[in-house]
């Protein structure tokens, strides 16, 4: 049986629901103009993953096209999904290994929480539990078992940031501060679980002391990021959901109502983040689903991104052709 149930999807659905909606004004608080570093030598060019679960197997397919392609990045930025695919190819992972990843249902194994149920049950006994010692973080999992996959996954050598083949960042929201933190250095399998890290579903991630989570609140598209790092042109890829106009019959079944709320509340994120990049490849997902672990619904998400790179290949080859032709 597909991890993905029907009750546990409705259960994280309303997780996802309540941290997109609840974090939607944190969105405006980002300090935009503050420059993370600053960046000498030749025109950069950054690729930004965006968030989006399941979708962002598009992620692939835009690798793929741009690989061949020969559209080579100085930079790579990631949020979530994109963190995960961006942080595998950043550590040299090849395309092909991370779709059979995808398709083999490998991370949707190790990431969702078993035994979901009786996690929920405990939490009213919570406070009994922990009455004399000092309580965790709210969650009903940790990210363990992610942590297990992607150190079989990535060799010793590549699991510091600063060693990869591409620069790459992963952005996470901190929880202290309530601010978008960049991970540009230091442990890339914390960095990468920290961004993908959906909170309620799962325990925050402790890094130095404060507690981090899923960037998708205010950074589900990080492009500023790119800019502050120093990219002179950004590509970024969005795996949002295309919104068309749908019957309100539609609205009467709850599963609908939150793929709808999400949906809405993404496109609504990312807005204002599509205005920062120079290109926007945005793969054509109309009802592809943020958990779904389904090959075929994978593969379909994997040949949009490839139509849509091809289809945006011209004017990212015109751009790169100028890029290099033109000094600093």
């Amino acid at each position: 049986m597909s991890i993905f149930s029907p009750a546990r999807s409705k259960l994280i659905f309303l997780a996802v629901c309540y941290f997109l909606t609840s974090g939607i004004p944190v969105h405006g608080q980002q300090k935009h103009e503050q420059k993370d570093e600053e960046v000498t030598g030749p025109p950069r060019i950054a690729l930004v993953l965006g968030g989006g679960g399941s979708r962002g197997a598009a992620h692939i397919g835009v690798l793929r096209v741009l690989e061949k392609a020969g559209i080579h990045f100085d930079l790579v930025v990631g949020n979530s999904i994109g963190a995960i695919i961006g942080g595998l190819y950043c550590a040299g992972t090849p395309v092909d290994e991370i779709e059979a990843i995808m398709k083999d249902r490998t991370i949707s194994e190790v990431y969702l929480p078993r035994f979901i149920w009786a996690r929920i049950l405990f939490i009213p006994i919570r406070p009994l539990v922990y009455a004399f010692v000092k309580t965790p973080c709210a969650g009903l999992a940790s990210g363990k078992k992610m942590r297990r996959f992607l150190q079989k996954r990535l060799p010793e050598n590549k699991r510091l940031i600063e060693n990869l083949d591409i620069p790459f960042r992963a952005v996470a929201l901190n929880l202290n501060d309530g601010n978008i933190h960049t991970f540009d250095r230091g442990d890339l399998i914390q960095a990468m679980i920290a961004s993908s890290t959906i909170p309620g579903l799962f325990k925050p991630v402790e890094i130095d002391s404060e507690q981090y989570v899923d960037g998708g609140i205010g950074a589900n598209l990080p492009t500023f990021k790119a800019r502050q790092s120093g990219a002179d042109f950004i590509i970024a890829v969005s795996a949002d959901n295309k919104l068309t106009h749908i019957q309100s019959s539609k609205l009467s079944s709850y599963k609908f109502l939150g793929r709808r709320l999400l949906d809405a509340a993404f496109v609504a994120m990312d807005k204002r983040l599509r205005e920062e990049a120079n290109i926007v490849i945005a793969p054509h997902l109309v009802g592809a689903m943020m958990l779904d672990d389904n090959p075929e619904q994978i593969e379909l998400s994997i040949s949009a991104g490839e139509a849509a790179a091809r289809e945006a290949l011209p004017q990212i080859r015109d751009a790169v052709a100028r890029l290099k032709a033109s000094p600093r």
